[in-house]
Formats: C-alpha cells, structure tokens, sequence
C-alpha cells in the first residue's frame, strides 16, 4: 500500500499527490468516492457503469470476483493502519 503525506488548504481542500492520481488513472473534474472508516478516509475512483460492461463475461473473472479482490485489498490496508496505530500507542 501506498502512503504519501498531503496537507489539508484553508477552504478544506485536498491534493492527490501525482503518483497516486496516475496509478489510479485519475483526471482532472472526475469524480472520486470518500469513505469514512472508523478514524480514516478512504478516497476511491468513481466505477462508471460503462467500465463494468463485459466484467461477468467468460473472458473476464466476473463481478463478484473483482469485489472480493477489492474488498481483500481494504482489509490489507485497515490491517496496516492498525498496525501503525498500535505501534503509536506502545510508544506512549
């Protein structure tokens, strides 16, 4: 997983550090999802329903499959987090 640092503007703005938006193909004016998960936000690119066209085919590795790799790749990254977390609370 990837960690950059980013620093919030006056107006409460964020920048997507270049590497990320690039990894994630992300443009400018594009929508993103924000999640909030315990004490972390989560910023998602937005799936149009025209990227999911042919996702269940016999080619690709279905819808449910993609969600499960999705959904794994979350749970690595909240086990990193609190990882981190726990290592901070030691130190206190």
């Amino acid at each position: 997983m990837a960690m950059e640092r980013a620093r919030l503007s006056t107006k409460g703005q964020l920048v997507i550090p270049v590497k990320m938006r690039k990894r994630l193909k992300l443009k400018a004016k594009e929508d993103v999802i924000i999640e909030m998960r315990d004490d972390s936000i989560v910023i998602k690119p937005r799936v149009r329903l025209s990227e999911l066209r042919g996702i269940a085919s016999a080619k690709g590795r279905g819808l449910v499959d993609e969600l499960l790799k999705e959904r794994e790749r979350d749970l690595e990254g909240e086990e990193q987090h609190f990882k981190k977390v726990l290592k901070r609370l030691k130190q206190k």
